[in-house]
This record gives C-alpha cells, sequence and structure tokens, in this order.
C-alpha cells in the first residue's frame, strides 16, 4: 500500500487495487472492533476506510465498484457510530451509503448484490432514525420491498435471511411510531416467524 502511495505513477491499476486493499481492510478492522463492543477503537480505521473510498470516489466517479466500497464504507461508519451510541451520527453515513446505493441499482437494476445492499441500507437509515424520534416509514417500508422481491424471485441468499427479518422488525418499530398498532403488531409477528 505504501509503495503504491507514494508511486501511484508506475502502475496506477496495481495502485488502485491496492488502494481498495488497504480501505477494504481498514473496514474489516473496523467492523470487527465495532462488532466485538470497541467500537471507539473501530473508529479510526472506519475513518480511514471511508477516506480511502471518498479519494477513490474522486479520481474514478463513474466507477460502480467504487460506488459499492464507498457505500459499505458508510455503512460501517455508520455502524460503528452507532455501536459507540452516537446513532444521531449514524443517520448521515446511512443515507449517503443509501444514496450511492441507489445509483448503483439505477445502473443495474437487476443486480441482485446491489438490490439486497440497498435493502440493507434503507432498513438501517430507518433504524437509526427511528431510534433518535424521526419518520422512517418510507424506507422501512422500501427495504421490506426490496428484500420481499429478492426472496420472492429466489436471489435473497440463505445467509441474508436474517437481514429479512430484522427489515421486518424495523418496519413494525416504524409502524408503532406512526401510531398503527395493529400494523406493527403484525410486523413484529412476521419478524418473529422469520427470526424463529
Amino acid at each position: 500500500y505504501r509503495k503504491a502511495a507514494e508511486h501511484p505513477e508506475v502502475q496506477p491499476a496495481q495502485s488502485l487495487a491496492w488502494r481498495r486493499s488497504a480501505g477494504n481492510t481498514e473496514r474489516r478492522a473496523a467492523e470487527l472492533f465495532a462488532t466485538n463492543g470497541r467500537p471507539e477503537r473501530g473508529l479510526p480505521h472506519a475513518r480511514r476506510a471511508l477516506e480511502i473510498s471518498e479519494e477513490l470516489l474522486k479520481a474514478r466517479p463513474d466507477d460502480r465498484q467504487i460506488w459499492l466500497d464507498a457505500a459499505a464504507d458508510l455503512t460501517v461508519m455508520g455502524g460503528v457510530e452507532k455501536e459507540a451510541g452516537r446513532v444521531a451520527k449514524s443517520i448521515p453515513y446511512y443515507g449517503r451509503a443509501m444514496t450511492l446505493l441507489d445509483r448503483a441499482h439505477a445502473a443495474d437494476p437487476v443486480n441482485a448484490r446491489v438490490r439486497e445492499r440497498l435493502a440493507a441500507a434503507c432498513r438501517n437509515y430507518a433504524e437509526a432514525r427511528i431510534a433518535v424520534g424521526k419518520p422512517a416509514g418510507e424506507e422501512a417500508g422500501r427495504a421490506l420491498k426490496l428484500f420481499e422481491d429478492l426472496e420472492r424471485s429466489g436471489q435473497l441468499p440463505s445467509i441474508r435471511k436474517s437481514s429479512h427479518a430484522k427489515a421486518w422488525l424495523v418496519a413494525g418499530h416504524a409502524e408503532r411510531a406512526r401510531g398503527r398498532e395493529a400494523e406493527a403488531c403484525a410486523a413484529y409477528k412476521e419478524s418473529a416467524r422469520r427470526f424463529g
């Protein structure tokens, strides 16, 4: 990575690959710390991953893979902030991830992996907004629709079934926040069935 950073003119393709790898490594470190109860230790890694992806986005604004990398880095940054108890700070990161994934989805609307990542981004954004008392019914509904469409078409991997179940849970929270108790109860029941 250092070699690529010091001499990008020598092998630009390798430099790009190395920079992406460095960003992916930083992202993984941030995720590991955040999911193991040490989000503050993950924060510098999340910041560095995001810094790398933002540099790459600036250099290659039309590169779809970099959009996906940047969306992943924004999602991890949001997750680190959320795990550190700063849910309000997570919202802009989740929102930016959703924007990039919307762009990727518009460019490749049949790509199941992009649709699944967009569904998760909508769910994360909705969940964070609900947690701070803001409305998020539209995003929660969108997440649910994307997951439902993926499942109906047989494109939702079994490893992602829990993400779909969590989307039902968030939809329940959104309905409850709107004062729609019957709809919230139905969504919670569906979430429990899917987690079961």
